[in-house]
């Protein structure tokens, strides 16, 4: 595997570890889940890594409800007090615009020919 999805995997562990609720990497998961994206490498950090974001997406069955917007909070609070403060912003989540939370985390990813 490589570094950036190592790093992805870590993520996915530490928010599974702490209770949240269906941690899954694959983007065709049914909703609900807890999503760690594809990561967007913003640039170098120095000359033996990256510099790199991770999309957490926590994401309701559409149309959405009261009932799914206390799991998305729910969710979304122990994504914050698992992976540290950080902004969350409330969006819709692919083709069948699910309901959903979108938050980023930014991590220095080794550059392994370093």
């Amino acid at each position: 595997m490589s570094n950036l999805a190592d790093e992805r995997a870590v993520i996915a562990g530490k928010l599974a570890g702490a209770g949240v609720e269906h941690v899954v990497l694959d983007p065709r998961a049914v909703a609900p889940f807890v999503l760690v994206g594809a990561p967007e490498v913003l640039g170098g950090v120095g000359v033996g890594g990256w510099s790199v974001d991770y999309p957490v997406h926590v994401v309701a069955p559409p149309p959405g409800s009261a009932d799914a917007l206390v799991w998305l909070l729910d969710q979304t609070e122990l994504v914050l007090r698992t992976l540290g403060a950080t902004g969350a912003t409330p969006t819709r989540y692919g083709e069948r615009e699910a309901p959903a939370y979108e938050l980023t985390y930014r991590r220095d990813i080794d550059n392994p020919d370093c």
